[in-house]
């Protein structure tokens, strides 16, 4: 069953609409994994991106690019143990909503 992804630790607000918008933290253990899609995908110059935790002092770092460009789905996997990271969605031209399963 998926899940909303959410701009809150309380779950409210959905990750959902056209304005940019920055995902709350998850932890992924090591080799975990967590699987992100959209509806309806993404259009031209629309993604979202990953970002991990730094642990000396809580900024954040790009990891990369999970899915843009007509994509829907993107897998983060964790490599290290217990890093933390958030999920970032560009403005998009028409309402997106962001899940994970």
């Amino acid at each position: 069953m998926s899940t909303a992804y959410t701009t809150t630790a309380g779950g409210n607000p959905a990750m959902t609409g056209t304005a940019a918008a920055t995902g709350v933290d998850f932890v992924l253990a090591t080799n975990a994994a967590r699987v992100f899609f959209t509806v309806p995908p993404l259009s031209t110059g629309e993604s979202l991106e990953l970002q991990i935790k730094e642990t000396n002092g809580g900024s954040y770092v790009k990891v990369g690019t999970i899915c843009n460009n007509g994509d829907s789905v993107g897998v983060v996997t964790s490599r290290g143990g217990g890093s933390t990271f958030r999920v970032n969605k560009s403005a998009t031209g028409e309402s997106v909503a962001v899940f994970y399963d």
